[in-house]
């Protein structure tokens, strides 16, 4: 495992070959949570990241074309077990597992741990700054030519909260509702959802969220 959270920007001889926008959709296993030691939280996720043809022409580095947009989209699912209790010493810490297969086929697996300390600030509906994330690099041999593939992103909006109406429905997963009024917050250091407004609308079972994602290429 490697730890790579990142908040530097790419190395001077990376080269970027496509920027895109991700949505996912993640899910948490409370119900596992609280049956358990409630050490860690299991979260899933599932996402589609897409290399739209405008801006994104097909680059040629060492000889070789590199075409995101061919790719696309990406569907990934990943799997993310984060310590949620904060008298741990290990608060804070993520580990993600995710493979990702793309429109030609192509399957990729990562593994990697994060380190945030701020597992508990409240998220809100609507546009916000996510801390730049960085997977390993992995690399990559394309006729004969060793490269080094590596990828950032960042959550932009909060597009939806995922809601049950009770605390038998956020156990169960049933009665489950998107909710994406601007506003709507997850009350801190708790599961319960508050409107805009302020009033309870029932607990936090996941969300749908927007990020902005580019993927750079070096040679070895």
């Amino acid at each position: 495992m490697v730890c790579c959270l990142a908040v530097a920007e790419a190395r001077a001889e990376e080269i970027v070959i496509g920027r895109g926008t991700s949505t996912s959709r993640s899910s948490t296993d409370w119900k596992s949570y609280f049956h358990s030691d409630m050490k860690k939280l299991t979260t899933t996720a599932d996402t589609t990241t897409v290399f739209e043809r405008g801006g994104n022409a097909p680059v040629v580095v060492s000889g070789v074309t590199f075409d995101l947009a061919a790719s696309s989209p990406i569907q990934s699912k990943s799997v993310a077990r984060s310590v949620a209790l904060p008298q741990d010493p290990e608060f804070g810490t993520i580990e993600i597992e995710t493979t990702s297969l793309d429109a030609r086929g192509v399957e990729t697996k990562v593994s990697f741990v994060l380190r945030d300390k701020n597992l508990m600030v409240p998220i809100v509906v609507g546009p916000m700054e996510g801390a730049i994330i960085r997977p390993p690099e992995r690399e990559q041999t394309i006729d004969g030519k060793t490269f080094v593939i590596s990828s950032q992103t960042r959550t932009v909006e909060v597009l939806a909260l995922i809601v049950a109406p009770t605390f038998e429905d956020l156990l169960a997963g049933t009665n489950l509702r998107d909710v994406s009024e601007p506003g709507t917050r997850i009350e801190k250091g708790t599961m319960r959802v508050l409107s805009a407004s302020g009033d309870a609308i029932g607990f936090y079972a996941g969300d749908l969220r927007r990020g902005d994602v580019v993927q750079f290429v070096a040679p070895r």
